[in-house]
């Protein structure tokens, strides 16, 4: 298993930029949740984004995927990057918000995939050479997480690479000492921690719907092996946008 790039980085988010950034799609839609009015920082996160997958895909020893399943889509902020990354791809976009799905399909050329908080629910009847679940998993509770796990390793083809993020000891770090609360109050924040320190694995409600996990290397590993049916192929610490860990699991 892989724990990070060592030596030079082939995949900055900087050669990302210079070699797509002429041809990206800037249009945001109205709704778009994650954009605050400045687009380079917009882009930055998804050639972030980018830069994660192209890494595990190395790791993995994968080629050029030919299939690809965005899960949670959002609004398109990595998936305009991986369109233009994998032309040849067919892109499936999943997300709850059912504008966020219509916006990819019109602008990224995606299938669209309405998402629902029980995995089972959710209709995709095939499986991807690619899956790119970022920040879903650290909203859910354990119970919840382990079912998207699973859902995310039965997607898979046969030597399918799944990327997707959780939160980890630097926002464990960032909580403790007051750096960055995610919108938690003192209480929440306080609930998560203890049962991170407990069991290796925190949860809150948010006081605005959802909710805020913290996973740990050691009980993500566990989690990954009891799924079963797939190898964790890279962990890539911090590694979207110096915040979430980023993980790479192989369908054997």
């Amino acid at each position: 298993m892989s724990r990070g790039p060592i030596g030079r980085d082939p995949f900055s988010e900087r050669e990302l930029a210079e070699r797509l950034g002429s041809r990206v799609d800037v249009r945001v839609a109205p709704g778009d949740a994650l954009y605050a009015g400045d687009m380079r920082q917009y882009l930055r996160v998804a050639y972030s984004g980018l830069r994660c997958v192209n890494l595990s895909l190395a790791a993995a020893g994968a080629g050029e995927p030919g299939s690809i399943l965005d899960l949670p889509c959002g609004h398109g902020r990595v998936m305009r990057v991986l369109r233009l990354a994998f032309p040849a791809a067919e892109i499936w976009g999943a997300d709850f918000d059912r504008s966020a799905v219509d916006f990819c399909a019109s602008h990224f050329d995606a299938t669209p995939i309405q998402a629902a908080p029980d995995p089972a629910a959710i209709a995709i009847h095939r499986s991807f050479d690619l899956i790119w679940c970022g920040s879903l998993l650290t909203q859910l509770d354990a119970s919840r997480s382990m079912e998207f796990l699973a859902f995310l390793q039965s997607r898979l083809n046969p030597a399918g690479v799944a990327v997707f993020t959780t939160h980890g000891e630097a926002p464990v770090r960032w909580l403790e000492v007051g750096h960055f609360d995610y919108g938690l109050d003192p209480a929440r924040a306080a609930k998560a921690l203890a049962e991170y320190r407990s069991s290796g694995f925190g949860w809150t409600e948010h006081p605005r719907g959802g909710g805020v996990s913290l996973a740990s290397p050691a009980w993500m590993i566990d989690a990954i092996a009891r799924i079963g049916g797939w190898r964790l192929a890279a962990f890539f610490p911090r590694a979207w946008d110096g915040h979430h860990d980023v993980w790479a699991c192989v369908r054997d």
